[in-house]
């Protein structure tokens, strides 16, 4: 093949390659051959990458770390309800750290968050509102606005739970320092009030159960105890007949038995309407969420370096082409 470039080694594309797949010496010979080509690939793609990371701006992040307060009193009342066969879901998945993880990407959680108002001062501004209104996100269609704004603010939160300690750690990014540390707060805010009317509702309806529950063991009570007392009524010296003995000591035994029961369902009950109104924080705040003062690292030498490498990737790609179509040319 006749060499289109005088003074430059040949390059030939034997069609071994085709079958064995391109050696490292054919790369190197087709980077000497196209070293511009690929050079300008590679620099433009990292120009581009670092341009739009630049064109982005600075963030700002703000941390908060915390650890569960588990609720007491259920566990109780679910081994209860299961001696009746019935099944009450305990709140152990509810109560576990990465539980919350998932909770902070939940639409239940950051749309609150999102809706809140805010008032921030930038530069000589002050801007107050929501957070569409400080991103400067808009839609005429409702849907499509809160789905863009729940998308914004979801990538900007990450969670992560450290599986020895149980400690849950939240990061909130965001264009201004103050509205990241505001954002955090009323993260964690929303987090603590899903879970608090979350056990008060599993409070709730273990109340209504233990209510319902404590009625029919009060009957059954007042039962063996009628029965009792007809009995010793009617048998004044059941204690001069084994057979009378043994069937006081029966009925006997069987309002004992009720009356235990009637009290641990009581104290049951008390526990649940406790649990009902009880308004204690669900989670413990180890480090609150502080304004940011150093800007979230960019990356940009990193993003930079994968742009260089992909760059002289495509390059190479488009050097290989412009071969194997001069070779076509010159064998046609």
């Amino acid at each position: 093949m006749a060499n289109a470039f005088p003074g430059e080694p040949e390059l030939e594309i034997h069609s071994a390659d085709a079958d064995e797949g391109i050696s490292f010496n054919f790369i190197v010979a087709l980077f000497k051959r196209h070293q511009l080509l690929v050079s300008l690939s590679a620099l433009i793609a990292a120009g581009l990458i670092v341009a739009i990371g630049l064109s982005r701006g600075r963030t700002y992040s703000s941390q908060a770390t915390f650890i569960l307060s588990t609720s007491k009193g259920s566990g109780s009342v679910s081994g209860l309800a299961a001696q009746f066969g019935v099944a009450i879901p305990v709140s152990d998945a509810a109560e576990s750290p990465q539980f919350y993880v998932d909770l902070v990407h939940s639409n239940q959680v950051l749309e609150p968050v999102a809706n809140s108002t805010y008032t921030l001062r930038v530069g000589d501004t002050t801007i107050s509102g929501d957070l569409a209104k400080i991103l400067r996100i808009d839609d005429d269609r409702p849907a499509l606005k809160r789905d863009k704004v729940l998308k914004a603010l979801g990538k900007r939160v990450s969670a992560y739970a450290d599986p020895k300690t149980g400690v849950v750690a939240v990061s909130v990014s965001a264009p201004y320092p103050v509205l990241a540390q505001q954002l955090a707060a009323r993260l964690l805010d929303r987090l603590n009030v899903f879970n608090l009317q979350g056990r008060q509702l599993r409070a709730s309806a273990e109340r209504k159960f233990t209510e319902a529950r404590l009625i029919e063991a009060g009957e059954e009570l007042h039962a063996a105890e009628n029965q009792l007392e007809q009995f010793l009524e009617t048998n004044r010296e059941y204690r001069l007949s084994p057979k009378l003995t043994l069937e006081q000591d029966r009925l006997a035994r069987a309002v004992g038995m009720r009356q235990q029961l009637y009290t641990a369902i009581a104290q049951s009950y008390e526990q649940a309407k406790l649990e009902e109104v009880r308004d204690l924080p669900v989670i413990t705040t180890i480090s609150e969420p502080e304004i940011p003062v150093v800007p979230d690292h960019r990356g940009l030498l990193r993003k930079g370096l994968f742009g260089l490498i992909g760059g002289a990737a495509v390059g190479l790609a488009i050097a290989f082409l412009m071969e194997r179509r001069r070779r076509q040319i010159a064998l046609a």
